[in-house]
C-alpha cells in the first residue's frame, strides 16, 4: 500500500508540474474523482504551491562580479591590517633591543644596568630554633598538661 501511495504522490507531482504523460494524467484524474484522501493530498499540494509562489522574494542579488570584488577588497583590507600589525610588532621589538643596547652602553643614563654601583645587601641572621627552652617564655596555661 505504501508503494502505491508513493507512486500516487509522484504522479500527482508530475501532474501539477505539467510533466505527466496523457496516460498518467488520466490516472490522476480518475484518482481525484474516486479517492477522497487523494483529493485532500491534491488540495494540500495546490495550497502549498500557491503559498510558495506568493512568498516575498529577497532583494535582487548582487551581480557575481560585484560580489567577487567586494570579497577581494575585504581580503585586501585584512591583509593590510596584518602587515601593519606585523610592522608595528617588528618596530616595537627593534626599539626594545636598541633601548637595551643603549642602556648597557651608557651606564650613567641607566643606573639599573650600571655595574659600578654596588649596593650591599645585609645577610640575614641564621635561623635559631629553641628545642627545649623557648626564647620567649610561654604562659603557664600552655605549659601544663
Amino acid at each position: 500500500m505504501k508503494n502505491n501511495q508513493e507512486d500516487q504522490f509522484l504522479l500527482l507531482s508530475l501532474y501539477l508540474d505539467d510533466e505527466a504523460s496523457p496516460e498518467e494524467r488520466q490516472k490522476v484524474e480518475v484518482w481525484l474523482k474516486q479517492d477522497a484522501q487523494f483529493r485532500d493530498c491534491y488540495a494540500q499540494q495546490v495550497a502549498l504551491r500557491h503559498k510558495l509562489r506568493t512568498l516575498p522574494t529577497p532583494p535582487t542579488p548582487v551581480a557575481p562580479e560585484v560580489f567577487i570584488n567586494q570579497v577581494l577588497q575585504t581580503v585586501e583590507r585584512r591583509s593590510q591590517r596584518r602587515k601593519i600589525l606585523g610592522i608595528g610588532a617588528l618596530c616595537a621589538g627593534a626599539f626594545t633591543i636598541i633601548g637595551t643596547v643603549l642602556s648597557v652602553a651608557n651606564p650613567e643614563r641607566s643606573p639599573q644596568f650600571n655595574s659600578a654601583v654596588h649596593t650591599v645587601v645585609p645577610t640575614p641572621e641564621p635561623l635559631l630554633i629553641a628545642m627545649e627552652r623557648p626564647i620567649v617564655p610561654l604562659p603557664k596555661a600552655l605549659n601544663q598538661p
